[in-house]
């Protein structure tokens, strides 16, 4: 069964780009992908839609069917320095599943992203921006280097969700 929205094939208009912040605001740097959700709703001019769906990942369901663009932000652990942002698709998470610890909704991830897929209905093109984190442990707030990285990965999402959307 597909969503109420879509249709055979591709042949649908795309939708409006999304931006969907994951993770676990009481666990550390686990809630990066939800606190940036949160700074990017502030941004009136931003050509696209912005969700934060914390570790309801299942919600992923319901917003990325037939978009265009869509971009996943999320706690991962890359074996970069803390505080980096790398850009994925969900074919090179699959294929470095051993090698990226993500966070522990990333399988809920997958698993819809490829339901999505068998559907007929996934997003044209699909980013996934994993910032390293500094520390996942229980309690309120980012690490103090995530929090002052805040904006600077905000103006990183704009620029990538721009230039995805003019290489469309």
């Amino acid at each position: 069964m597909k969503p109420p929205d879509s249709t055979d094939g591709n042949t649908a208009q795309p939708q409006r780009p999304v931006v969907v912040g994951v993770g676990n605001l009481l666990m550390g740097d686990e809630g990066i992908g939800v606190r940036l959700a949160q700074l990017l709703q502030g941004y009136e001019s931003l050509p696209a839609d912005v969700y934060e769906l914390g570790t309801g990942v299942s919600g992923l369901m319901s917003i990325l069917p037939n978009r265009g663009l869509a971009l996943i932000l999320d706690c991962v652990y890359m074996g970069e320095p803390p505080g980096s942002l790398v850009w994925f698709t969900a074919e090179q998470v699959r294929d470095r599943k051993e090698q990226l610890r993500w966070s522990l909704h990333h399988g809920s991830i997958l698993e819809s992203l490829e339901l999505i897929q068998r559907l007929g209905c996934a997003p044209r093109r699909l980013l996934i921006g994993g910032i390293q984190p500094l520390s996942v442990k229980p309690g309120l707030g980012l690490s103090p280097l995530l929090e002052g990285k805040l904006e600077e990965y905000a103006r990183l999402v704009v620029k990538r969700l721009v230039r995805e959307e003019e290489g469309r």
